[in-house]
């Protein structure tokens, strides 16, 4: 789905003229091989540390990257959709 929504983003802005004949970013699909948990535990450290910072006020994302920790099961993660 990514794959599609990306090619036609590109193909419109081939159409007004933007990409000024460059041409479209190579696309690769992964499969998570690891859990959420241990995937977002690095990005909640930075946030802790306050060495990520945001355009704009996102207070809900903060909030949820903050939070987000070891406390955080498998079963728990799912219920966290912005972190992944």
């Amino acid at each position: 789905m990514a794959r599609q929504i990306v090619t036609q983003a590109w193909e419109q802005l081939c159409r007004e003229g933007v990409t000024k004949g460059l041409l479209m970013p190579m696309i690769l699909e992964v499969t998570a091989k690891v859990g959420k948990c241990l995937r977002a535990a690095p990005v909640a450290q930075l946030y802790e540390q306050q060495l990520v910072h945001h355009v704009g006020e996102y207070l809900e994302l903060e909030g949820q990257m903050a939070t987000w920790g070891e406390e955080w099961t498998a079963r728990t993660a799912w219920m966290q959709p912005c972190t992944d």
